[in-house]
């Protein structure tokens, strides 16, 4: 249904997109080769994320675990695999990565504490109750890391949907990572 570019068969603007993300990644992966069709869609997407990951007091475990639980709460076969990916390549844990994916308790609870209230705040569509976000803080989270979860929420709202939209092809590179929703 949805087209994937490539550097020479694109739109004219997208070709920086797409020069981009090879220089970047050493391929063009394909979330970003569907939203070459539509590259205020990417920017969008590609700003929330070096947002979240370089302008926030979050840690890349913190930011790493926020993307994946969104992107397993989406149901998004792309983003869990490229996460799961991305967290293996950081030297995240292979228990942390196994617990999001299958929706169990992550050991540390702190971690946890950040991945059920990540899912209360989507589910809720932030109407929590304020016993839940007094949980939160006292876990060691601030009211600063509730507003910085809503970046990640909205850079993985833009690829969970766009993926699933598209049904995007997993890249070779994340094929070890590929994942099925249970629901």
């Amino acid at each position: 249904m949805f087209s994937y570019h490539d550097e020479e068969k694109s739109p004219e603007e997208s070709a920086a997109i797409l020069k981009e993300a090879h220089a970047e990644f050493g391929f063009v992966p394909n979330m970003v080769r569907v939203m070459a069709e539509a590259p205020a869609t990417y920017e969008a997407y590609k700003k929330s994320f070096e947002i979240l990951f370089h302008k926030t007091s979050l840690s890349l475990v913190e930011a790493q675990i926020i993307l994946l639980t969104v992107s397993v709460e989406n149901k998004c076969h792309y983003d869990v695999a490229a996460h799961s990916w991305g967290m293996k390549m950081s030297k995240i844990s292979d228990e942390v990565i196994r617990a999001i994916r299958s929706g169990a308790e992550i050991e540390d609870t702190k971690f946890e504490e950040l991945r059920s209230f990540t899912i209360a705040l989507m589910k809720s569509h932030g109407h929590l109750p304020v016993n839940r976000v007094q949980q939160f803080l006292g876990a060691g989270f601030s009211h600063k890391n509730i507003l910085e979860i809503l970046i990640g929420i909205s850079s993985k709202t833009i690829s969970n949907l766009t993926n699933n939209l598209a049904d995007t092809k997993l890249d070779e590179a994340m094929n070890e990572f590929s994942w099925k929703s249970h629901e």
